[in-house]
């Protein structure tokens, strides 16, 4: 198929479809809107799209200074359930151009090496209650794993033979403003792997571009403003 390209527009349009705009554009126009979930040890969390996109930013600032996440294309995997950190992730994981990979905690522990292994993740985030579950068996069998963030709080401090872990809110404390760059919009931002198919499961790297459509085309649905309710994320977007 040939690629063409035309005269040029007057639209003013010349930037790529990226994630993080859309979460930039809510804390500039809806910044007093909540984002409600409930944490990990069932506490109700409030904040406004405008604390979400500071915390973002000081997560993405993180990522390249302390959390070694700086080459496009770098995977960042997350094994967790819907919690504000988890939806803080898939804007500043794919805000600096690496990818998100969502990684199922339902699965074998054979299945999510598998899936830590073949997308090659360089950090694993983590939530509290599933790290005594994982921490023996299944996370020192990830290959490219150089660093681990424990999300939510934890008894008593984390070691894991060979591995550097740090604290999700430490790295929020300790982040910054981040001017994020724009990316190609073809570019993946997140990765999500099948489950209940033939064999091991298979990845499928969403791009920047369809992910922005699929919200214009979900706002529709449900206007700014409105309630929507989100079903697992690891599960729901494959």
């Amino acid at each position: 198929m040939r690629f063409i390209k035309g005269f040029p527009s007057t639209m003013m349009d010349d930037y790529p479809l990226n994630v993080h705009a859309i979460l930039r554009h809510a804390a500039l126009y809806f910044g007093e809107n909540e984002v409600v979930s409930r944490d990990v040890d069932g506490s109700i969390v409030r904040l406004t799209y405008r604390d979400v996109y500071d915390r973002v930013q000081r997560m993405s600032s993180m990522l390249e200074s302390e959390l070694g996440v700086g080459g496009p294309g770098d995977r960042v995997g997350a094994l967790g359930v819907n919690t504000h950190r988890y939806y803080e992730l898939y804007f500043a994981v794919s805000g600096i151009g690496a990818v998100f990979v969502e990684m199922n905690f339902r699965l074998s522990p054979i299945e999510i090496a598998h899936v830590a292994n073949h997308s090659k993740v360089k950090v694993l985030f983590i939530d509290a209650p599933l790290l005594t579950q994982f921490r023996g068996g299944v996370i020192p069998q990830f290959k490219h794993v150089e660093k681990v963030v424990v999300m939510g709080k934890v008894s008593e401090p984390i070691e894991l033979s060979g591995l550097k872990v740090y604290d999700y809110e430490d790295l929020i404390k300790s982040g910054s403003k981040y001017d994020f760059p724009f990316i190609d919009e073809r570019s993946a931002c997140c990765a999500c792997y099948t489950s209940g198919t033939t064999g091991m499961p298979k990845g499928v790297y969403y791009s920047h571009r369809s992910f922005v459509l699929h919200a214009m085309a979900i706002h529709q649905v449900f206007p700014m403003g409105q309630v929507m309710r989100s079903y697992s994320l690891f599960h729901y977007i494959t």
